[in-house]
């Protein structure tokens, strides 16, 4: 298995409990990147004290925590194995054995599937906040519906690490006062809006922050890119958050 997907121990049931399956999975990590994403600033840094909004060497951790996420999903995908629910609340973050390096973990593969043309599926049992046009409009929806979902974990990453709680309230209200159904594919226009406005850099010059900000806003735009057939695959995802260590 890969170093950034959890492992499955044992899966078992309990005889007074008929029908349902227990498993237990390893590493046991208390944080997921939920906990990173939605809390207040004070709340976060007692969480992560390494976190800083805005710094260059926060900004940098999360690059490496999107790389690690981008390999993990490459390697599913490389099974024909498609996750269907992936989501901040369903990846935890460990700190490695040197307590400085963070691994992000992707879990909770119980609506995971392997993937082939035209198998039948179901569209209702994933987050709705975070399914791709395809899943919500019951079209055959395809591994590229995996790159979507994590195009929206990468959008809250991106916004958290660049200005904090504030930062992901105005990501939050850019949801229209006229449907505010907080579907990331019904609210597209509004939602890449407002994330480019919040995580486009703001202060002093900085070349390199700059130029790798806007690397990532043209990678997630390409990981939220309504028509599955042009949306990027997660080889060129990799490929793109490569050369991010060159700028």
């Amino acid at each position: 298995m890969h170093r950034n997907i959890v492992k499955l121990v044992e899966a078992y049931e309990v005889a007074t409990i008929p029908g349902m399956m227990y498993v237990v999975i390893t590493p046991w990590v208390p944080v997921t990147l939920d906990d990173l994403i939605d809390n207040s600033d004070e709340r976060r840094t007692a969480k992560f004290p390494w976190f800083t909004a805005g710094t260059e060497s926060t900004l940098q951790c999360v690059y490496r925590l999107m790389r690690g996420l981008a390999d993990g999903l490459a390697y599913l995908h490389g099974l024909s194995i498609k996750h269907k629910d992936l989501k901040p609340d369903n990846i935890l973050l460990q700190y490695a054995a040197d307590g400085q390096r963070i691994l992000p973990l992707i879990t909770d593969m119980g609506l995971s599937k392997t993937w082939r043309t035209g198998a039948a599926t179901l569209f209702t049992n994933s987050t709705r906040e975070f399914l791709s046009p395809e899943q919500l409009d019951h079209q055959e929806s395809s591994l590229k519906s995996d790159i979507w979902q994590l195009g929206c974990c990468y959008s809250w990453m991106l916004t958290t690490a660049s200005g904090g709680w504030q930062a992901v309230k105005d990501l939050n209200n850019s949801y229209t006062s006229q449907m505010r159904s907080c579907v990331i594919a019904q609210e597209d226009r509004h939602f890449k809006k407002a994330l480019y406005q919040v995580v486009a850099y703001r202060g002093q010059d900085q070349s390199t922050q700059y130029a790798e900000r806007g690397m990532l806003n043209m990678v997630v735009d390409g990981m939220l890119d309504l028509n599955p057939s042009t949306r990027l695959d997660i080889g060129m995802v990799r490929k793109e958050m490569a050369r991010l260590q060159d700028v």
